[in-house]
């Protein structure tokens, strides 16, 4: 998940967001319905959404436990991002100064930077923790093990080996 998109760096992200969303929802055997489909989905969408972004733009790669560290790392409240001790060390702020140098002409960087810095952090304390809990529950089991080593690690694959035709996709995966 380590592959690099062109121009501006987000063209993808939708589409990564429902891949991950899709490969997620596998070990559930069902489809979102009721509230799940009106509100948490969009949500946790949303969250996927604006992390990708967001560590695109700060030119990180994508991997699964990285989105956890991000998710327990962004503040809970607005006066938090404002906090000396919470931008200490923090990876959060670290990738928002990262995104901001290297992609604040992005006219994705307006809509990520308040999602982590005024969106979120003002979301109901129990909205984001469900939102929050949802998410870490449903890619957990993709970190672990084989299939996180499979996920969290780095590839010589990109979408445009496969496209041009250059290499074979072989999956030998037991379930």
């Amino acid at each position: 998940m380590d592959y690099e998109a062109r121009g501006s760096g987000l063209d993808f992200v939708e589409n990564l967001v429902t891949l991950l969303v899709d490969v997620a929802s596998i070990q559930r055997r069902a489809e979102a319905t009721g509230a799940e489909a009106h509100f948490w989905l969009p949500q946790k969408k949303k969250l996927l959404r604006n992390a990708i972004g967001l560590l695109l733009l700060a030119e990180q790669s994508i991997q699964l436990r990285t989105l956890y560290q991000m998710i327990v790392a962004a503040p809970k409240h607005p006066d938090e991002i404002k906090s000396l001790e919470w931008q200490r060390d923090n990876l959060l702020f670290e990738l928002l100064e990262r995104a901001y140098a290297n992609g604040r002409d992005n006219p994705e960087w307006e809509l990520i930077h308040n999602y982590w810095t005024i969106e979120r952090p003002a979301l109901a304390s129990k909205t984001r923790e469900t939102i929050d809990a949802d998410f870490t529950g449903m890619f957990d089991p993709l970190t672990r093990g084989k299939i996180g080593e499979l996920f969290g690690s780095g590839t010589n694959l990109s979408p445009d080996d496969i496209l041009a035709g250059n290499r074979r996709f072989v999956s030998n995966c037991l379930v």
